[in-house]
């Protein structure tokens, strides 16, 4: 359809939109409806995007059908109060997809905090609100049943049902699943089921708990390496087909597989797929808390698992999860899920009909979780020795009738006899890992010689001692020695084996072998040669494009412990392989990053799809993984390694944009800080040069402050370099490299608002009262006086300025060697409180503008100072998350105390100064005493982490604003929760209660304030500060009352 058409059909589709909307009984109908033609009929005479427009006439159309159209024929008198609801529930939907029109047109072309709009993509989300609102009315309960009575002309078909699980289904791959996970996938566990006949009793003990209503909920198999446990597990999950079955089968060789993190949304997102209705409640859940996918373990416990649950139906298939192999996370976010589980397990509200079982190996910090609840369990190493050695003897007939089928075979009788047979179960010694790696040994096809493979088996001397693992390890060490024993040039099959095998043990993500060759700049004929005499033990794939798989976690342990493996030929020696690894990733990286590698138009232009389709062929499988991983190597690699110190140097001085850049493109920049923070602390042991250090600790900083410009747009990093301070190394090393247009800045054009405060004054009409435009640099805290009459605000100029609000004078100017980050008013308003960059509290008279003392605490940068509301105690909080008390009058230190695992962003006393509370990076808000440094109570529930916190005047609430975007309301008794007040459209900085608590005020990197209405729980203003001059933009601030 040409431009043309497609504008004229939009024209006819508005006629007769607006007929029916002018038959509406409903009140505010008309309106919100009139609203949303007025905003089309500007998009039609732009003529934008055909495409676009296509959308949009198409969804409008639709609208007129389904919902204004049959309204307009419905009796307002006889509807019911359910319809309504779902008619202002329409309203609102409307009225917001004319109000985010509105705010999305308004937004400036560059951005600093902000991302560029395309037209069409702006017109599609207008399309989009406008569908979702129809669809949500149309999916009503009390809409459907009007319908189908003939109350309203029209029927509902599976139109809007199909729209809503299309919706949910995006929704949940948001969760970002560990799809590889599940039992039903081919890869959970690298093995099978039980063989029939065998595990018995083991499974009909997890059967029978399962079947028992009032049993434990939660069931624990557990047992030693190697005895059968994720076989067991595997088995009890594709078994069970009168229940709901999700899992999550934990494998160290896959990095999103050993992440405890994911395991809850995984298990939402296959439960969710096992039934409609379960869908739409996981939805719903998703709908309402649309950050969950980041947040606490015990938050998405319940309202991705247990609400869902709770509101299913009676009758629904019983729900079984499966949690295999816990113990191979890396992480201890394990023993907290573990916490999370036995206590909602433990509670009376507990859905039924939900059963979990977990298995692991009892390792310590499972085994004090778990134990002390007393769940049904069974120790696999407690089951009878002659029932596993029946069950290792069903296993080993089973497999050797495999061998000579695939051999071909025909008698076994010729190769294997009943003793021998005998003697590979005693063998064993118990451990069917033991048994499975024998049997691959001895039908090993690439030999084609079982008899001969048996007979070097037997040959093997039962190994002395207590160790449970001798045996294994016996094995272990026959499979490898009779891999290099036919070859010639043994110390190049050795090399090779080094190489390929301990890359394999040690990657952070397994790599199929071709891009494992090219990672390690081998041939992947290398690489397969490596592998060929080792495929009991490793499960070499067939094709170059498929990754090799340990077939069990005994074999790494073997291989990288030197009690165990006894021959130092074989003998992986971890820093030694993480050290080649973060070297072979540094060397691709040099060799391959570049500067604008999409060849992206503008500086700041966001990834098109387009774009966001071809990374794979911009971006190699084996850079992809160099970039994200070279960081976990290089933290690992415990030795001194001048060639890897040499190609940490050159990265450092040559491609660290680069990556950064690569890494927006792969939407992977939240790596960058754990990776530049291990390179910070690894490059002196490395002997790296001091610059290069510093570097990274540069690098390191600028992402904490810039991550969202550089995930917006992967040329971000290069305008962020030349906003960087300029006496940083970073700066001198790559400023001069790519000098950007001031005119290309963002932080020239928009800003966004740093820090909020209320005047103590009462409102007195004069809205914005003035733009105080003074400091050269970053305006990062503002605070009034306490009568209301004087302002301060404190800079990375390196000062505190002190204004006169009735002359929009400044006062004062009081100068400091270092950035200013954080002052406080006494509550008399004669001293000024300043905390810099320089780590020392200063203390100012505020009348005359006099220094009267320095405190020199060696807790690093200073990040908030507070003053208490009575005026008795002075806190602040450190970069090292360090938090120090000091009485305010005499300045000595009461208190010294830290519990964040993260920099402390914000204080607040409550009004008595008996409780402070602190807001940090880490996701969570702590309450403490401020006299002794108890910690009373946490915070929990913001996805990201938080930049403010702030008591109410009465002490009993507080808020909070943080990088979720979200403003909350909690309990200062309990740490619950109150409300989320709202949100904004970027980072909330900073949030103040009204003098009287009945409003709290915040700001954002979206460069608007709110006022929210407490009690309503509603936004009562929205602050947007008057345009200035591009080039001071981010040193004014204004001033409101």
């Amino acid at each position: 359809m040409g431009q043309r058409t497609a504008t004229g059909v939009l024209t006819t589709v508005l006629g007769l939109v607006e007929i029916a909307a002018e038959e509406i009984p409903f009140p505010g109908v008309k309106t919100a409806v009139g609203g949303v033609l007025e905003i089309v009929k500007g998009i039609n005479k732009t003529k934008q995007n055909k495409k676009a427009l296509a959308t949009l006439r198409d969804d409008l159309y639709q609208l007129s059908q389904s919902v204004i159209e049959p309204l307009s024929k419905a009796n307002s008198a006889t509807i019911s109060p359910g319809l309504r609801n779902a008619v202002d529930t329409l309203v609102d939907g409307l009225l917001r997809s004319a109000d985010e029109w509105q705010t999305r047109s308004k937004k400036p072309w560059i951005v600093r905090f902000f991302q560029r709009q395309d037209d069409s993509d702006d017109i599609d989300k207008f399309s989009l609100s406008i569908k979702t609102s129809k669809d949500r009315f149309l999916l009503a309960s009390n809409v459907r049943q009007e319908l189908q009575e003939g109350k309203i002309i029209g029927q509902l078909d599976d139109m809007g049902t199909a729209a809503r699980m299309r919706e949910i289904s995006a929704l949940l791959e948001e969760l970002n699943p560990v799809k590889a996970a599940s039992h039903q996938s081919l890869r959970p566990t690298g093995g099978g089921v039980c063989c029939e006949g065998t595990r018995v009793d083991a499974l009909q003990t997890i059967n029978q708990w399962m079947l028992d209503p009032a049993a434990s909920p939660l069931f624990w198999l557990n047992g030693m390496a190697g005895v059968g446990k994720s076989t067991i597990a595997l088995t009890v999950a594709l078994g069970a087909e009168k229940y709901w079955v999700a899992s999550f089968f934990c494998s160290r060789q896959e990095g999103s597989m050993r992440d405890s993190a994911r395991i809850i949304p995984t298990l939402a997102y296959q439960l969710a797929n096992l039934d409609a209705g379960l869908k739409g409640l996981i939805g719903n859940s998703l709908d309402a808390h649309r950050t969950i996918a980041s947040e606490s373990t015990n938050r998405q416990f319940d309202k991705l698992l247990l609400e869902p649950l709770r509101s299913l139906q009676a009758g629904h298939y019983p729900i079984l999860l499966v949690l295999d192999a816990l113990d191979e996370c890396e992480d201890r976010g394990v023993a907290e899920l573990l916490r999370v589980i036995v206590t909602a397990t433990s509670k009376q509200d507990f859905p039924t009909t939900l059963k979990i079982l977990v298995t692991s190996r009892p390792e310590r910090h499972i085994r004090v979780v778990l134990a002390p609840s007393h769940p049904r369990g069974l120790r696999l190493q407690d089951i009878d020795k002659n029932v596993i050695d029946s069950d290792i003897r069903i296993f080993v007939d089973a497999e050797i009738a495999r061998i000579n089928l695939e051999l071909e075979l025909e008698m076994e009788t010729d190769w294997i006899t009943v003793k021998d047979k005998s003697s590979l179960v005693q063998r064993s010694e118990g451990l069917f890992v033991a048994a499975s790696t024998m049997l691959r040994f001895i039908g090993d096809r690439g030999v084609g010689d079982p008899k001969r493979q048996l007979r070097i088996l037997l040959g093997l001397q039962k190994a002395p001692g207590a160790n449970r693992y001798e045996q294994l390890d016996q094995l272990y060490l026959q499979v490898l020695a009779s891999s290099v024993a036919s070859t010639a040039n043994k110390p190049e099959v050795l090399d090779r084996f080094q190489k390929v095998v301990g890359s394999i043990l040690l990657l952070k993500d397994s790599l199929p072998v071709a891009t494992l060759a090219r990672l390690l700049d081998m041939e992947a004929g290398s690489v397969r040669a490596a592998l060929a005499n080792l495929h009991s033990v490793i499960n070499v794939p067939m094709s170059s494009n498929e990754s090799p798989q340990i077939y069990h976690t005994s074999f790494r342990e073997f291989l990288t412990s030197s009690d165990r493996c006894t021959d130092k030929d074989f003998l992986v020696v971890e820093s030694v392989h993480e050290a080649r690894l973060a070297q072979c990733c540094l060397r691709l990286m040099h060799a391959h990053l570049k500067r604008n590698m999409a060849g992206l138009a503008g500086a700041l232009d966001p990834l098109s799809q387009e774009t966001k389709d071809k990374i794979g062929s911009i971006i190699s499988p084996e850079l992809s993984y160099a970039c994200c991983h070279w960081g976990a190597h290089l933290s690992r690699a415990k030795v001194e390694d001048k060639a890897l110190t040499k190609e940490v140097e050159i990265f450092a001085r040559q491609s660290l944009p680069f990556w950064i850049e690569a890494l927006s493109l792969l939407g992977m920049v939240p790596v960058a800080q754990g990776a530049t923070r291990a390179a910070h602390q690894s490059a002196p042991l490395l002997s790296c040069s001091e610059e290069v250090t510093t570097m990274f600790g540069d690098i390191y900083r600028l992402l904490h402050v810039d991550s969202d410009v550089l995930e917006a747009s992967p040329l971000g990093i290069y305008i962020a370099i030349q906003r960087s301070p300029s006496k940083s190394v970073l700066f001198k090393t790559y400023s001069s490299q790519w000098p950007v247009d001031r005119a290309l800045d963002p932080a020239s054009q928009a800003a966004g608002i740093w820090s909020m405060s209320f005047s103590p004054r009462r409102h007195e009409g004069r809205g914005r009262l003035g733009g105080l435009e003074r400091h050269i640099d970053w305006v990062v805290c503002v605070a009034f006086c306490p009568r209301g009459t004087c302002i301060a605000s404190s800079s990375h100029d390196k000062t505190v300025c002190i204004w006169d609000i009735a002359t929009e004078r400044k006062v004062h100017v009081l100068k400091h060697p270092a950035w200013v980050n954080s002052i406080s008013f006494l509550r008399d308003g004669s001293r000024l409180a300043s905390g810099a960059e320089d780590g020392h509290l200063r203390l100012w008279d505020a009348l005359s503008g006099q220094l009267r003392e320095t405190i020199e605490p060696a807790y690093g940068p200073v990040t908030c100072i507070r003053f208490s509301p009575n005026g008795t105690l002075m806190a602040a909080a450190f970069f090292d998350t360090t938090i120090g008390v000091w009485d305010a009058e005499f300045t000595t230190q009461i208190a010294t105390f830290t519990g964040h695992t993260y920099i402390v962003a914000s204080l607040s006393f409550n009004p008595d100064a008996t409780r402070l509370v602190s807001a940090s990076w880490d996701a969570t808000a702590r309450l403490w005493d401020p006299s002794t440094g108890e910690h009373i109570l946490t915070f929990e529930g913001h996805a990201s982490g938080l930049n403010s916190v702030a008591y109410s005047p009465d002490g009993r609430r507080l808020a909070s604003a943080s990088d979720d975007k979200t403003v909350r309301l909690w309990d200062t008794a309990t740490g619950e929760e109150l409300a989320v007040l709202g949100t904004h459209s970027h980072w909330v900085a900073s949030v103040a209660f009204s003098p009287v608590g009945s409003y709290v005020a915040s700001a954002a990197w979206d460069g608007t304030g709110a006022v929210w209405d407490t009690t309503t729980l509603t936004r009562k203003t929205t602050l947007v500060p008057a345009a200035v001059p591009s080039k001071t933009n981010r040193r004014r601030f204004s001033v409101r009352v």
